[in-house]
């Protein structure tokens, strides 16, 4: 089928998200259909994703059958739903009535399109230079879980691949890739997850106009367009592209919901959490990060604020259920137990000042990030300073625990420090650096007018 049955595969994603959003009702129109439309193909994906991942768990393999099959249950769940569920307010994205924003709107989104138009042709016509990882991790476990339809334990199978404690997510949709191409060529793999990291650019702006107008919510997607730490990873293959959509629309969408009260955005939160919870390790604990600034800054609100985590913190224990039923070695890099031996840690206190110099340095550079980071940490300071406790709270705790959250990785790491952190700090720091940079219009909103709703 070609790159024709990649086409399917991703319309079919986009139908997925639309019944999920019209489940959750927030989608109820074709208005609402066409400004959500990129929310609903990443919400397609990461829904597909995670339900695939189950399935693997489950023995079962993945196919254009079992891919079809999982439409029609996300579809059928939808329809239950969104019988029961009422349609809540319209989140319109209305061009602003002053000449001189609409110019700027319009500058604007001739200057995303052309940013979408050189991700896509990136994306379709690339040349397979994946970097070293993808091709020893990511796509090799695509691979098995193609050849030998699920999570083979044989020979050649998941044990003996690299890393093999590693959730199932994002192997799980690049087979459907191969699956709906009709053979294992990496090729198809950078046009789907290309355009699912444009289709994201579109879901930016269609949460944050609504809240910020699109003046502003335009040119913010253009920054992140070009924004290094999200353009260079657009069609890599690694499983951190993977995570920097995930993140980001997850916070996103917490901090809107913090702001509105809307529990649609906090369902859509829940869905990219749990598929960030089996994308990688890590994703863990960012999911964690992310639970833990909610929860602090939801203050009366809590036990909703708990809904965002639970699906992730369930399906995150089935993987490691089945990684320790099956006895599969854990990663060889680093150890958390290690963080329970003071002694150990005593030993290797170097390591933690190297990797917080290295975390440091990549997310306030400005030319991988804009400062994004910084600008963002001083932004929540600022909000906080303007008494909104709850978005002020929860921006910082999600900027911040993630970092700290890989400063003690390194610090608990077997392996010879400057190996380990400059192998991966430029990568692991991009989901944050994007996250901030996507909370940015809307911290700054609050801190400039902290009386609107």
């Amino acid at each position: 089928m070609g790159s024709a049955g990649i086409a399917l595969l991703l319309i079919g994603y986009l139908g997925a998200g639309l019944g999920l959003l019209a489940g959750i009702g927030l989608v109820r129109s074709r208005g609402d259909a066409l400004r959500f439309s990129g929310l609903a193909l990443v919400s397609g994906w990461a829904a597909t994703g995670a339900l695939l991942s189950l399935e693997l768990v489950a023995g079962l393999g993945v196919s254009i059958a079992s891919v079809v099959l999982t439409w029609v249950a996300i579809g059928v769940g939808s329809l239950v739903a969104a019988r029961r569920i009422p349609g809540g307010p319209t989140l319109a994205i209305s061009l602003p009535p002053d000449r001189v924003r609409r110019v700027i709107v319009g500058a604007a989104a001739l200057l995303l399109a052309l940013a979408v138009v050189l991700l896509a042709a990136r994306s379709i016509f690339s040349l397979g230079g994946f970097p070293g990882d993808a091709w020893n991790i990511w796509i090799t476990k695509s691979k098995i879980v193609y050849f030998f339809h699920g999570l083979d334990l044989g020979p050649g199978g998941l044990r003996q691949a690299v890393s093999p404690d590693y959730p199932p997510l994002r192997a799980a949709v690049d087979a459907s890739a191969f699956s709906f191409g009709g053979s294992a060529d990496p090729l198809f793999l950078p046009i789907q997850s290309g355009i699912v990291d444009i289709a994201f650019l579109g879901a930016l702006v269609a949460l944050l106009a609504p809240a910020v107008s699109a003046a502003v919510a335009v040119p913010a997607a253009v920054a992140i367009a070009v924004l290094p730490k999200f353009a260079d990873f657009v069609g890599s293959e690694l499983a951190d592209e993977t995570v920097i959509v995930q993140l980001s629309l997850a916070c996103v969408c917490c901090l809107l919901w913090l702001q509105r009260r809307d529990r649609r955005l906090l369902a859509v939160a829940a869905l990219m959490l749990a598929a960030l919870a089996l994308t990688k390790d890590e994703g863990a604990m960012l999911t964690l990060s992310v639970g833990i600034a909610l929860f602090v800054a939801a203050a009366g609100r809590r036990r909703e604020a708990l809904f965002a985590v639970a699906p992730a913190a369930a399906v995150f224990a089935v993987w490691r259920t089945w990684v320790a039923v099956h006895h599969l070695p854990t990663n060889y890099a680093y150890h958390l137990t290690n963080l329970f031996h003071p002694i150990y840690l005593i030993h290797q206190s170097d390591r933690i000042g190297y990797g917080t110099e290295q975390l440091l340095r990549e997310t306030a550079s400005v030319s991988v990030s804009f400062v994004a980071v910084p600008f963002a940490i001083a932004a929540s300071v600022l909000v906080l300073y303007r008494r909104d406790r709850k978005l002020g709270l929860f921006a910082l705790g999600a900027i911040v625990l993630p970092l700290i959250g890989y400063d003690l990785i390194y610090w608990c790491s077997v392996v010879e420090p400057h190996r380990f952190v400059d192998d991966n700090v430029r990568r692991v720091t991009a989901p944050v650096v994007v996250a901030a940079a996507a909370m940015l219009p809307l911290l700054l909103r609050r801190a400039w007018r902290p009386l609107d709703p």
